[in-house]
């Protein structure tokens, strides 16, 4: 069953809910709505949407209206060292 969140990371600024797409596609405005919609349900305070592919241009208005950050496959791996694990 999908929840609409794969990943939840803990740092000291709260909660990151991370929604995972492995998707030969582009990546529709629906993952980017489905993951902010599981936002209060998991106590996240921030929504990252992270792909193997691209996002198409109405996917990355939607998530710059409604705060979800994207990374799609030209996002430098460095940012994901930059993350703070505090609980496994």
């Amino acid at each position: 069953m999908d929840e609409g969140i794969d990943l939840i990371i803990e740092i000291s600024d709260g909660r990151i809910g991370v929604k995972c797409k492995r998707y030969s596609g582009k990546i529709s405005v629906s993952t980017v709505q489905e993951a902010y919609a599981k936002k209060d349900m998991h106590d996240c305070d921030k929504i990252l949407a992270v792909t193997n592919s691209y996002f198409t241009a109405p996917a990355v208005k939607m998530a710059e209206k409604i705060n979800v950050v994207l990374w799609d496959h030209d996002e430098p791996v460095t940012e994901l060292l930059e993350v703070q694990i505090l609980y496994w």
